[in-house]
């Protein structure tokens, strides 16, 4: 299926991720990027274009579902750089068993679907959440 590719790592799609490791067995993610929006650059510091005419990155996501097999599902992730002919060409070239796939442990409660560097968590986690410091909820309407 290709997508947008935003729900890979859009804080707001973390259920839909949940929901897509519970309903498969395994999961494919390529990350063809291409966000003019995000101003995206290869690693390399090259450019990255879109493998379509269009603004929004884009994946390409393979679920599958084995009959008898319970999840969570095996997340497996592959970048794809640079410039849109040879995104075509790795497309073309490659398949889901000769793909360098990178395995990911998606966690509660984000459940992120791009690799993650979590080496920091456990300091940013003694930081003060924010209702400690703002602990009266407020929806933004002007009181009258």
């Amino acid at each position: 299926m290709i997508t947008n590719n935003t729900y890979t790592d859009g804080i707001t799609h973390r259920r839909m991720r949940e929901c897509l490791m519970e309903a498969f067995t395994d999961i494919y993610i390529v990350n063809l990027h291409g966000n003019a929006r995000k101003g995206e650059r290869a690693p390399d510091g090259g450019p990255d274009e879109n493998v379509f005419d269009i603004q929004q990155g884009v994946a390409v996501g393979i679920f599958v579902k084995v009959a008898g097999k319970a999840g969570p599902a095996n997340v497996n992730y592959v970048d794809v750089w640079g410039l849109r002919e040879g995104k075509y060409r790795w497309l073309l070239e490659m398949d889901i068993a000769s793909a360098e796939w990178q395995p990911l442990d998606p966690r509660p409660p984000m459940f992120f679907f791009v690799p993650k560097d979590w080496s920091l968590e456990e300091e940013y986690s003694k930081g003060w959440q924010l209702p400690d410091v703002l602990p009266v909820g407020q929806n933004g309407r002007a009181r009258s």
